[in-house]
């Protein structure tokens, strides 16, 4: 929570440059940048269902409620070009035009006044907070440590060092 704060009240542009799987807490810290760019042969996904967590909604607002529901709910892997499609990352792109893609972002900002930057980013910021969107993140880390003492929780952790499909039982 404190990583995301952090990005999300920085008066400068983060940029998430992806070139690998983002899965969980990946998605969540990429979701907060201001915009994200990845390697096509990347992807995205919210596991924590397969552990016997829930993610929360750092996509919500992004990919709308019926397709995040559907990523948090089944914990599928998005690919990026997908991703991008459903507005989850900013772009897609080949492996050899990540960087090229990164500083065109970066000399577009740039070449805007840095004054208009940082207000941006605070109006947006406020927005967010207005829409509860702190407020979802508390609870979320609430019920984070109820799931976690679980009999499910541990049984998806065991499943996992055993290489076994889990046997849920909803205790």
């Amino acid at each position: 929570m404190r990583t995301r704060e952090y990005i999300t009240t920085m008066l400068k542009p983060v940029i998430a440059r992806i070139q690998g799987p983002a899965a969980g807490g990946g998605v969540y810290i990429a979701t907060c940048c201001d915009i994200i760019v990845a390697v096509d042969d990347s992807w995205f996904a919210m596991r924590e269902i397969h552990a016997g967590g829930h993610s929360g909604g750092s996509h919500l607002l992004s990919i709308g409620l019926q397709r995040a529901r559907e990523i948090n709910l089944t914990g599928r892997r998005v690919p990026a070009p997908e991703a991008e499609r459903i507005g989850l990352i900013n772009r897609s792109v080949p492996r050899d035009q990540l960087d090229e893609v990164v500083q065109d972002y970066i000399d577009q900002i740039l070449a805007v006044p840095p004054l208009g930057v940082q207000a941006t980013k605070q109006a947006m910021r406020i927005a967010m907070e207005a829409a509860g969107y702190a407020t979802t993140f508390r609870g979320a880390r609430a019920a984070s440590g109820i799931l976690a003492g679980t009999e499910d929780s541990r049984e998806a952790k065991r499943a996992f060092v055993e290489k076994r499909p889990p046997v849920f039982k909803g205790r």
